[in-house]
């Protein structure tokens, strides 16, 4: 057996022990509260700060995107209304260039009906002295032919009268030679006849010659009919040349001015307007819960053994000890030891 009522100080020490323990134990979870206490309400504050930030951030890129957004319509709508008013520049350009061209083409038209007037006027007046030229030609040449037929009679007619002359003279040489009879007859109608030839050869001569005057004539006759028809035939190609190329400006005017309007462009229309953009929809958020305290820690309390029953059995064992009149070593108890041991 040990020392007496050790049990009751064993129980006694070790309770202490355990309070000792227990109050340290407190004292670590009341600083592990505090601490988690602390680290909890700065995590919460930072998450704040952080939706915060998020918030902030996301308005602004909003604020941004729509800014970004609402330029990028503005300089479409500038150009759209740009590229309106450059077609509409250019269409009317157009239509002032087509009814100028369309100017230059009356002008050149009635410059070219005036050419060709005058042209026309000119080319008559040429078959008009063609004309008057021809006729006085002919006019000059049957004169001539005329003349010389006039010559010719003349000649004949003093030839024929010289002849008759110098036969009468023959004749009447012949009556003054003398003679009579049938010889001297003879002689004077030979005389006679030969004259007679010599008349009538001039006679023949002359009409020859008149015949060949008539020839000229009727070639000069037949040339003026044949001038007369090439220059009436030259007037008739005139005037269909004139016509036809009085047509050709009026088809070449005319082509010009379909060319000056297929230049025309086609009017252009409205070009539809750019959507305005909207601002992009607001974000939804969770909201961080509100922070609470996290639960104190419970306040442990030390478990103590029952120093009431282990003294009583410390006593019941000492009461044993006392009736066998020992503590089991043979050796008279010291209680003063005893309870020195136990201080």
């Amino acid at each position: 057996m040990g020392f007496p009522l050790s049990g009751f100080f064993g129980a006694k020490s070790r309770n202490a022990q355990q309070r000792k323990l227990t109050i340290q134990q407190n004292k670590a979870n009341k600083q592990s509260y505090k601490y988690n206490k602390a680290v909890g309400k700065d995590n919460h504050k930072f998450k704040e700060e952080q939706l915060e930030v998020l918030k902030k951030n996301n308005n602004a890129n909003r604020k941004f995107q729509h800014r970004n957004e609402l330029s990028q319509w503005r300089f479409g709508e500038k150009m759209r209304i740009r590229k309106e008013n450059t077609e509409r520049e250019a269409y009317e350009a157009s239509i002032d260039e087509a009814v100028q061209q369309s100017s230059f083409n009356e002008m050149a038209y009635n410059n070219a009906q005036m050419q060709q007037q005058r042209s026309y006027r000119e080319q008559l007046i040429g078959i008009r002295f063609d004309e008057e030229e021809t006729e006085r030609s002919f006019l000059a040449a049957s004169a001539g032919i005329a003349l010389n037929k006039k010559t010719l009679a003349g000649k004949a007619n003093l030839d024929t009268q010289e002849e008759i002359v110098q036969g009468l003279q023959a004749a009447g040489k012949q009556r003054a030679a003398g003679g009579s009879g049938r010889s001297a007859s003879k002689a004077i109608q030979a005389q006679v006849a030969e004259s007679g030839a010599r008349q009538s050869a001039i006679a023949s001569a002359f009409m020859f010659a008149e015949e060949g005057e008539n020839l000229k004539m009727t070639g000069l006759v037949d040339q003026l009919i044949m001038d007369r028809v090439m220059l009436e035939a030259t007037r008739d190609n005139v005037d269909a040349n004139d016509a036809a190329m009085r047509i050709k400006f009026r088809q070449d005017r005319l082509q010009e001015d379909l060319n000056a309007m297929n230049t025309i462009l086609s009017e252009p229309s409205a070009l539809p307007a750019l959507p305005r953009p909207e601002r992009a929809p607001k974000p939804e958020y969770a909201e961080i819960p509100e922070w609470r305290k996290p639960p104190k820690p419970i306040k442990m309390s030390a478990p103590q053994e029952n120093l009431g029953l282990a003294l009583a059995n410390d006593a019941w064992d000492l009461a044993g000890a006392l009736a066998t009149g020992g503590l089991g070593s043979g050796q008279p108890f010291d209680y003063g030891k005893a309870i020195a041991s136990y201080g």
